[in-house]
């Protein structure tokens, strides 16, 4: 075989790897916020050591790239649940990707209402529309891809969101609304587990009842936003196994 194609079947499987690593961290990390920092839920915002939290959150997350959030955030009273799950998958190594177009470096900008959004993870609309936008021109260098949670049964390392639009409606003209995430950390059964920041004013770990087909319940949750590791495939490098 040619030495490009190998090169090429390479560097994929290194990427699909470090997908899939990333993916099995973000598990991880949410887990054990959930039972070491947060004291399985028992701990509340208001506790001094849990607002020092939410500030490494937002500083950590969304805003990672500037380690300087803005003042009109106030901890703990702003909506913190996408800053949890930006800081989440930062940590566990998907910040290069998370939230943004493709191979770009810098959250794209939209115009909406008259107002300019910068689609950083602040809100969970704003990773689930670009996730959308990777989906639908069928990228092949960012995994972050959102679907329908009616196209595809949940597993492990996603994040899911309820959102008060559905997939079709997705779109950066829309600006910014109310929307909620958490991440999947265990599917047995019809029965799925997941960790979120924000809810009861702590970090959760809450279980949902699966339909008898294996999907999410669109009125529990309506989006699902996945690492598709998939992309990094092709058939080509099957064939240089097999040679």
């Amino acid at each position: 075989f040619d030495r490009k194609v190998l090169d090429l079947c390479t560097a994929l499987a290194t990427e699909r790897e470090y997908w899939e690593e990333v993916k099995t961290e973000i598990v991880r990390i949410a887990l054990n916020e959930y039972s070491s920092i947060w004291s399985n839920g028992t701990k509340k915002e208001q506790n001094e050591d849990m607002k020092s939290a939410i500030k490494d959150y937002w500083t950590f997350g969304p805003y990672s790239d500037t380690q300087s959030p803005p003042k009109w955030i106030k901890i703990p009273s702003t909506a913190w649940s996408a800053a949890f799950i930006s800081w989440v998958v930062n940590k566990a190594g998907g910040e290069k990707r998370f939230s943004k177009v493709s191979d770009e470096i810098s959250y794209r900008t939209y115009k909406a209402n008259n107002e300019k959004y910068i689609f950083r993870p602040t809100a969970h609309c704003f990773y689930a529309t670009i996730g959308k936008i990777n989906r639908e021109v069928g990228d092949s260098i960012n995994p972050f891809w959102t679907f329908s949670s009616e196209e595809v049964k949940p597993s492990v390392g996603d994040i899911v969101v309820d959102s008060r639009v559905d997939y079709k409606a997705l779109d950066p003209e829309l600006g910014i609304y109310r929307t909620h995430g958490d991440i999947v950390v265990e599917i047995s059964g019809n029965k799925m587990t997941v960790v979120g920041g924000n809810i009861s004013n702590s970090v959760t770990k809450r279980s949902f009842t699966l339909d008898a087909n294996g999907f999410i319940k669109k009125k529990d949750f309506s989006l699902i936003v996945r690492i598709q590791s998939s992309i990094f495939e092709w058939s080509e490098c099957d064939n240089t196994v097999q040679a």
